[in-house]
């Protein structure tokens, strides 16, 4: 009797560590996990504000460097380049920085460029009109390009460690509940007590730390309001598994109630 409960609850605790892994491992490779993964979240946080204006001024701030398109007037530009993104060019954009950031940061590729030319094509021809526009030189309008410095993190060994960290856990997961029927139905039922309060318990870490991006300090960053809604998107993405944990551990706490009614054997 002692040893098979002894059984049950290391396999109770096994399960516990385990589903809490296979939970972050997934929403982290729902961000890094492919080069689709990443355009996805570009083209879904460059639908934040900050984000957007972030990539406005990057393309006013190269028109304004050629001296005949700057004649035109920041103020100008600026309501033209917004127009442009609104019109669906921010999606491009964004999926085509999603996949040159997958390329460097996940990859190891060195550079990768990403033409803003057809923006400022359309922003200019906003202002001027096609045809005026059409006489606008804008070779000089070179492309934004993604280097990875020595002080960025080097994410190239997470996706595959992901996956095989996500299949580990779910692996071992199963095989722990499993573990825990074989050694003892009742008991294993009766471990739900403990497995449902560890795991409602890991839902509110998750639900907290999706809502903890304001505690961060920002002040270093060059641009802070751009980093904290960034931040508050990625980290907001553990909001929903936190919550279906906590279901589900309420959901094992309740059965593990009962269960403790039935005579144990």
């Amino acid at each position: 009797m002692v040893v098979r409960r002894l059984i049950v609850a290391i396999a109770s605790l096994l399960a516990s560590v385990s589903l809490l892994a296979f939970v972050v491992s997934r929403v982290l490779l729902g961000v890094v996990g492919s080069a689709e993964a990443t355009s996805g979240l570009a083209e879904e946080l460059i639908e934040l504000p900050p984000v957007r204006e972030a990539i406005a001024d990057e393309v006013v701030d190269r028109l304004m460097q050629e001296p005949e398109i700057a004649e035109l007037g920041a103020s100008a530009l600026r309501a033209a380049v917004d127009e442009v993104l609104v019109s669906g060019e921010a999606s491009r954009l964004a999926g085509e920085f999603g996949v040159a950031a997958y390329d460097v940061f996940v990859v190891g590729e060195p550079v990768r460029s990403v033409e803003i030319a057809p923006t400022a094509r359309a922003a200019v021809d906003r202002v001027l009109g096609a045809e005026l526009g059409a006489q606008v030189d804008l070779t000089e309008v070179g492309p934004v390009d993604i280097v990875r410095t020595e002080r960025d993190v080097d994410l190239s060994w997470s996706v595959d460690r992901l996956r095989f960290w996500s299949n580990t856990a779910l692996a071992v997961a199963l095989l722990s509940a499993g573990v825990m029927v074989i050694a003892s139905p009742v008991g294993a039922l009766r471990r739900l007590l403990p497995l449902g309060a560890v795991v409602a318990v890991a839902g509110l870490l998750l639900i907290g730390v999706s809502r903890s991006s304001g505690v961060i300090d920002l002040s270093s960053a060059p641009r802070p309001d751009l980093v904290r809604a960034i931040a508050e998107d990625l980290l907001g993405r553990l909001a929903r598994p936190g919550v279906m944990l906590f279901g589900a551990g309420a959901l094992s706490v309740a059965v593990g109630l009962l269960a403790r009614l039935v005579p144990g054997r």
